[in-house]
């Protein structure tokens, strides 16, 4: 009896930790990317990673971003709306805003930004100082660049002859390569270098398929029967892209952390048809608050608590992650920390619709 009993102890000192071991969390966001330019809703367009994690979790159909860029990266950091905070493409955050990366620290996290920034510190913004860059706000690292649009290979403000835009803590770098590669290459290093204990919080924000877009490594040869070349760019940084996430997750499978990690993946508002993209069958496009400038695609995948192949049509926006991920990560937020947003995990892990305040 004593045997089976210490037995039984053992396997639970065992059995606890793993359980007990927090989530890496990986928020991946996609810029300007129409609701039509994902695989799993438009066959023409060849995303077979990120198909995979969607099928692999729940896709949610009814998720809301804002309008424009800086918009729906202030509410992702915040949880709060943008007529709170003020931001827009040329005002970043107020620093007096609390944002998800300084929970997450708090509670032992590794935190990491990489890719576009868009909320302070960049000369043309109204915020312009140093403290409001990443690696000051909450972030370990911060890796990539400050402005919205970038040239891919130069890594320019707004493509070739623009002013160079491209940092890591705070500090401009010169280096070539393609930017999606890089960004993905940073994501790889920070991973396999840090201790395998310590959970990580990634905000991975690729630039693709945002403009001014250049023909990326590989991806153009998928599509050669599109004759309109803005569309066949957007397809093929796309396609880049995509390819790239299933390198980071290959790694991470491989390090046999995939299983313990949730991934969110989302589009930072709508695409814009004269520049490739297509928001088909929602009306209109980026910039407004049409179906087709703020209703995106967006999924979740973590096998160990979400239900797999799954459409959830509960009523989210971006506002509602960082209450949602705290909640996934066990985190216990201040009860004088304001959100606008919802906390809405119970309704996704049990795959039905709650009630939430007005949107």
């Amino acid at each position: 009896m004593d045997r089976i009993l210490s037995a039984l102890l053992l396997s639970l000192l065992i059995y606890l930790p793993a359980t007990a071991k927090k989530p890496n969390i990986l928020v991946i966001v996609s810029d300007d990317m129409g609701w039509a330019d994902i695989g799993y809703a438009n066959g023409e367009v060849k995303t077979p990673h990120l198909d995979r994690l969607a099928s692999e979790g729940v896709r949610f159909e009814r998720f809301y971003a804002n309008p424009l860029c800086s918009l729906t990266r202030a509410a992702l950091m915040t949880g709060r709306a943008t007529l709170v905070t003020g931001v827009s493409n040329r005002r970043g955050l107020p620093l007096h805003y609390p944002i998800m990366a300084e929970s997450f620290k708090k509670n032992g996290y590794a935190t990491w930004m990489l890719g576009k920034w868009h909320l302070g510190g960049a000369r043309n913004n109204h915020f312009n100082t140093s403290d409001y860059l990443p690696h000051h706000r909450g972030f370990d690292h911060f890796y990539g660049h400050l402005n919205g649009a970038l040239h891919y290979v130069n890594h320019t403000v707004g493509g070739e002859g623009g002013a160079p835009d491209w940092w890591r803590n705070g500090k401009a770098i010169k280096e070539e390569g393609f930017q999606t590669k890089l960004l993905t290459d940073e994501a790889i290093e920070l991973i396999e270098k840090r201790g395998a204990e310590t959970p990580f919080f990634l905000y991975l924000a690729y630039h693709a398929p945002h403009t001014p877009l250049s023909e990326p490594p590989s991806g153009m040869e998928l599509y050669p029967r599109i004759d309109n070349r803005s569309r066949k760019l957007v397809y093929a940084n796309t396609t880049f892209m995509d390819a790239e996430i299933g390198r980071l997750v290959e790694v991470l499978k491989e390090r046999g952390e995939l299983e313990n990690t949730l991934i969110v993946f989302f589009n930072d508002n709508g695409g814009v048809p004269r520049f490739g993209s297509s928001n088909l069958p929602l009306r209109s496009q980026k910039g407004t608050v049409y179906e087709g400038g703020i209703r995106v695609r967006a999924f979740a995948r973590w096998p160990r608590m979400l239900p797999r192949n799954t459409i959830n049509y509960q009523f989210m926006c971006v506002m509602d992650l960082f209450p949602t991920l705290a909640h996934a990560a066990g985190i216990r937020l201040p009860d004088s920390m304001k959100f606008d947003g919802a906390d809405i995990w119970q309704a996704i892990v049990d795959d039905n619709e709650s009630s939430r305040p007005d949107f």
